[in-house]
């Protein structure tokens, strides 16, 4: 028996292939048409059996689908008219693709030795198509060859994606699409055709992720053809269609809202838990269906029975989806939580003002918050959105002071006076500026009268201002003046007294 099982794969092995471009496989000498071709057959599955490796055994599978190609190809060129014989060539081809499927399916596909095979047969499944449009192009009968084409596509997509995740089988597409030289239309009919053959929606997200990708970098490309141009743009206009592609959008556009609205989704701790419970079933609910419909989104918004404090948080999301869909017939959420528009209107809420069409400036009332460098009376007047108060002394240091992106603004000791326009004299024009006053002129003010109250006529008033500080003069009830010398953390002391160490010794230089 063992004898004959060798005779067996002897013969087999004779009937070797010499080269085919497309597969690199040689050409084969013995064809399906020929009464010997059984023991071909026989060959093939002999080595099947003395192959124990389970991915190696599927290695072997799809050799035997690339061999059977190659013969297909071989009988369509020597006779293309002989239907009987080219449709049997491509039936024993289709079919090893089959057993290839059923095999790889049995596989784990957490097996590290599965790579290889991956590569194998992404590869390959490119390729095929390639070779059969060959076939198709030399036979008059085109119907067996276009269902063979579609069955085997559908066979080894469904083959990589049972010996890999998702996502790796994404990875060794685009490499492989990278590699081959067919054009770039033809690479979207094909991944638009192993969408379709896919049942389960992760894999075939994965295939729509490669096809947006290869749409966006080809719909400009200065390379192509205007016909070219046309069909790609045709292909990005049907993706938008698509549902697994509309889902993909949305739960991305979902993730980004959550990651630009971090803040407003922290303040879920605020509100109470049955508020939150709602808030996070909407969110469930939204993301569960096949596709997105913003209107109705919007609408369950608009109807969830939350606090208004929730339904502020929902605002600003529901902000960016009208913005997003470019409508203005939606019902907004009826919460009042105003902002200011670059128009300088005020919007009862966000939503309100995108469905308008315009770009929010600030949250808060027009004119109700005090903008970037603007003077503000604390606990009268909020600064904007964005902006902090930073103290600055007048009367009352803790009372009066500007908005400001950060406080933390450093000026050096430099003695280089300057003239607000209040008629006050500052040591440099950062201690100026920290003073919200903005420059008259270089040099300290003019002392027009004796009483000026711009005048530095003593060594305390020199003292204060050549440490870096401001210096404020100020009248008595009898109308005298004295100084002030002012610091950075708002407070100040009499000029004389800091001169004398008396206050202020945190600041003495």
């Amino acid at each position: 028996m063992k004898r004959i099982l060798t005779c067996l794969f002897v013969f087999f092995c004779f009937f070797t292939f010499a080269n085919a471009q497309e597969l690199d496989l040689p050409s084969p000498s013995l064809l399906p048409d020929s009464p010997f071709y059984f023991l071909k057959n026989v060959g093939r599955e002999v080595q099947m059996f003395f192959t124990f490796n389970p991915v190696k055994k599927a290695e072997l599978r799809l050799d035997f689908a690339n061999q059977k190609l190659v013969e297909a190809k071989k009988v369509a060129e020597n006779k293309p008219d002989n239907e009987n014989a080219v449709n049997k060539a491509l039936k024993n081809y289709k079919e090893e693709t089959d057993k290839l499927t059923n095999y790889a399916s049995t596989l784990n596909k957490n097996n590290p030795n599965n790579e290889a095979l991956l590569d194998k047969i992404t590869n390959n499944n490119l390729l095929h198509q390639t070779v059969l449009e060959k076939i198709e192009n030399q036979i008059q009968n085109k119907e067996k060859i276009q269902e063979v084409k579609e069955k085997v596509l559908e066979n080894l997509t469904n083959a990589s994606f049972s010996v890999a995740n998702a996502e790796q089988v994404k990875e060794k597409i685009q490499e492989q699409l990278q590699n081959q030289g067919t054009n770039e239309v033809k690479k979207l009919e094909i991944l638009n055709k192993m969408e379709e053959k896919l049942p389960d929606a992760i894999n075939k997200k994965a295939i729509v992720q490669i096809q947006e990708q290869l749409i966006t970098k080809n719909i400009d490309n200065s390379n192509l053809t205007e016909e070219q141009k046309q069909k790609i743009e045709e292909h990005r206009e049907a993706l938008k269609n698509n549902g697994v592609y509309q889902k993909m959008i949305v739960e991305d556009f979902a993730k980004k809202i959550i990651n630009e609205n971090q803040s407003a989704f922290n303040q879920l701790k605020d509100i109470s838990d049955e508020d939150t419970a709602k808030l996070n079933q909407l969110a469930q609910d939204v993301l569960s269906g096949d596709e997105i419909d913003f209107e109705k989104v919007l609408n369950q918004f608009q109807s969830l029975n939350v606090s208004p404090e929730s339904k502020k948080i929902l605002d600003n999301i529901q902000s960016q989806i009208v913005n997003r869909i470019n409508r203005d017939d939606i019902i907004c959420t009826q919460v009042y939580n105003p902002v200011c528009g670059k128009d300088e209107k005020t919007y009862s809420n966000a939503c309100e003002a995108r469905k308008a069409g315009v770009i929010i400036d600030y949250n808060g009332e027009c004119e109700a918050c005090v903008k970037e460098n603007e003077k503000a009376l604390k606990n009268k007047q909020e600064c904007c959105s964005g902006l902090v108060f930073c103290p600055v002394s007048t009367t009352d240091a803790s009372n009066v002071g500007i908005c400001k992106k950060s406080c933390e603004q450093n000026c050096t000791t430099e003695y280089d006076p300057v003239c607000g326009e209040n008629g006050k004299t500052y040591s440099n024009k950062c201690n100026a500026d920290n003073a919200g006053v903005k420059v008259k002129s270089k040099g300290k003010c003019e002392n027009t009268n004796s009483n000026s109250e711009t005048s530095i006529a003593n060594p305390a008033s020199e003292y204060c201002i050549n440490s870096g500080y401001t210096l404020e003069f100020r009248k008595n009830s009898d109308g005298s003046q004295y100084g002030v010398c002012q610091f950075p953390d708002g407070t100040e002391c009499d000029e004389w007294d800091f001169y004398n160490k008396k206050c202020g010794l945190d600041f003495r230089k």
